[in-house]
């Protein structure tokens, strides 16, 4: 009997099991402990239509979704049984219908979708016409509101009037609410800001500072710039800033600075200064100018024309002060009429 008994070797036998368990639990350099798991995409069948569903995109994968409720279903819902379930379960009284009924539907939605985006979609002539009148009411220094209670019922009425047919209803896209202006505003102001801000970097300009006081008591700093571009001399507002509790030259000083270095312009690139000759400005040790002229002392500083004319007329006699008042007026008529403004 012995020689059909089977034993055990404990020696070789052993050894080779520890080898081959060692080798099993061991992970390999090419393999990891966590395989990726293969993730497969359906694709949509025509035939789907037949159970009332029609394809969509989401996140870059074709989903199924439903023609008569817009619900939509996961990738792996793809398939004949869930797709039919759905529609069994949601429209059981749909459930017979054949497929030319769900393409009949599918198209009036297509329809429908295409009335509506025509309706609400603003076009780019509406979106330029919108900054064209944000851009007159800024000019004219109107309230926001006039576009859409004024100027959109006016132009209403003119196209009624002048054009007819369906021409009122592309006036009334154009988007005029109070809000849509001040964006239009604030956009366009951006925008010019962005444009002067290159020229400035690479042109020499000379700025005018002035420094006021709004109706709420705060200090505001207003600087105006000019400079040439392209043979043109350019005058252009440069910066409104709120002044802190002190409007002493240093103040205005790192107001102007701090703007400049936002917009990368260099105060070697500035030529001259304009002021109203205010201690605060002027001063030979600690105003505006006096800062400046650490940084670049080639810098020329003017003081205001109307400021001396100001000053001049407190002490002229009363024959001279109405000889110049009317000089002023004649000045200010021919500047606001002419023939060729630059």
């Amino acid at each position: 009997m012995d020689k059909w008994l089977k034993r055990r070797k404990f020696n070789d036998d052993n050894s080779d099991n520890d080898n081959v368990r060692d080798q099993v639990n061991e992970p390999t350099p090419g393999t990891s402990k966590n395989p990726k798991k293969y993730v497969v995409h359906r694709k949509y069948n025509d035939d789907f239509l037949k159970f009332g569903f029609t394809s969509t995109m989401e996140n870059d994968i074709v989903v199924p979704e439903c023609v008569i409720c817009g619900f939509k279903l996961s990738n792996s819902a793809m398939v004949p049984s869930k797709l039919q379930r759905h529609l069994v379960t949601n429209h059981p009284s749909l459930s017979t219908k054949d497929k030319s009924y769900f393409e009949r539907s599918l198209s009036s939605k297509i329809k429908q979708v295409k009335v509506f985006e025509k309706l609400v979609c603003v076009s780019e002539k509406a979106q330029v016409a919108s900054y064209e009148i944000a851009e007159l009411i800024a000019v004219n220094l109107k309230p926001h509101n006039l576009a859409k209670e004024i100027i959109l019922p006016v132009c209403l009425k003119i196209v009624k009037t002048m054009i007819g047919g369906s021409a009122d209803i592309d006036i009334c896209k154009i988007p005029l609410s109070n809000d849509t202006i001040h964006r239009r505003i604030k956009d366009r102001s951006e925008n010019i800001e962005q444009k002067y801000c290159k020229i400035l970097a690479n042109s020499n300009f000379a700025l005018q500072v002035d420094e006021t006081t709004d109706i709420t008591g705060n200090a505001q700093l207003i600087a105006f710039v000019r400079f040439i571009h392209e043979n043109d001399i350019i005058n252009q507002f440069l910066c409104c800033r709120e002044l802190p509790d002190f409007t002493t030259g240093k103040h205005i000083f790192q107001v102007i600075s701090s703007y400049l270095e936002e917009i990368k312009v260099s105060w070697k690139s500035c030529i001259g200064i304009c002021t109203d000759g205010a201690p605060a400005m002027t001063g030979h040790l600690k105003g505006f100018v006096a800062h400046v002229k650490e940084l670049n002392e080639d810098i020329l500083v003017t003081h205001c024309f109307l400021h001396r004319e100001a000053l001049v007329t407190k002490f002229l006699p009363s024959d001279l002060k109405i000889v110049l008042e009317q000089c002023v007026k004649m000045v200010n008529y021919i500047k606001s009429r002419p023939l060729k403004s630059r």
